[in-house]
């Protein structure tokens, strides 16, 4: 059964300017995991982070389709970390500042010898500009950027996470770009996977467990005429949705279309700029 999955899912269902210039870069680490037997690569987004006065180094899943960034609860196996991490909710960092909310539903979990304790949401990256550098597993946090180098399209918000558009026969659909939620690609209501997926193609199901409940959820190859808004050649083969009919009502409350995850953008560099609202890749091949 998946272990890695976005906050969003658990909860909620929850100008040109001058040359780039970077004030910090941070590398990034890959997980992978398993649904149903089937093995997924690169299912979600683990960044370290290193606090004030502190000499540890803590993970936190990179995770834009959650509206918060979450600390998990401890359990007794991780009740010698310094006692701030107990008791309070902001945190000087590396990166920043952190503005923390208790995630009951989840605790903290060492894997690889790696401490993972919470998420990193879509609050923290409020007017702030990232760049994703998917081949290189780094996330840059930029001051300002060269326009003329990226591929660039106005970006929606919903409720302050960033909204890609897919196209298809001159119509458009709004997807959050949900970086907790790669396993599914693209994921959406059964209207629309119906709409969208290739018809002669084969039909996946996998159980996934949600509100407490397994639920069904199928995958199909996706029909060739959908396309990214701001770059053709990104490519999307599958589209997933879930019977259980919460995520549909989840995703008529945000205003969106579905959810799309890190899969189409792998072999690319990602802007979001959350200060403009603008998103687009560097490499549109």
């Amino acid at each position: 059964m998946i272990k890695f999955i976005s906050t969003f899912i658990i909860l909620f269902f929850v100008s040109q300017t001058c040359i780039s210039q970077t004030t910090t870069t941070i590398n990034f680490e890959w997980s992978n995991d398993s649904l149903n037997g089937v093995f997924f690569e690169k299912t979600a987004m683990h960044i370290p982070i290193h606090f004030e006065n502190d000499t540890n180094t803590y993970y936190f899943q990179l995770d834009t389709g959650s509206d918060q960034t979450f600390l998990y609860d401890f359990d007794s196996l991780h009740m010698n970390l310094p006692l701030n991490l107990l008791i309070e909710n902001e945190f000087k960092s590396d990166i920043g500042l952190l503005k923390t909310v208790k995630l009951n539903t989840k605790n903290c979990y060492l894997e690889d010898g790696r401490l993972h304790i919470g998420t990193l949401g879509a609050d923290f990256f409020i007017n702030k500009i990232i760049e994703i550098d998917f081949p290189r597993q780094q996330i840059k946090f930029l001051q300002s950027y060269d326009s003329t180098s990226f591929q660039i399209k106005k970006m929606k918000l919903s409720y302050g996470r960033p909204v890609i558009q897919i196209e298809r026969q001159n119509k458009t659909y709004d997807f959050m770009f949900d970086t907790g939620s790669s396993l599914f690609e693209l994921w959406t209501t059964k209207s629309l996977w119906n709409k969208f997926r290739e018809k002669s193609a084969n039909v996946d199901e996998f159980p996934i467990s949600s509100w407490g409940t397994i639920n069904s959820t199928y995958r199909s190859a996706l029909n060739r005429s959908i396309s990214v808004g701001f770059c053709n050649s990104i490519k999307i083969t599958h589209v997933w949705y879930n019977s259980n009919k919460k995520f549909t009502q989840g995703f008529r409350t945000l205003n969106i279309d579905g959810i799309i995850g890190n899969k189409p953008f792998l072999n690319q560099i990602l802007l979001i700029d959350f200060e403009s609202k603008k998103i687009g890749v560097k490499q549109c091949t």
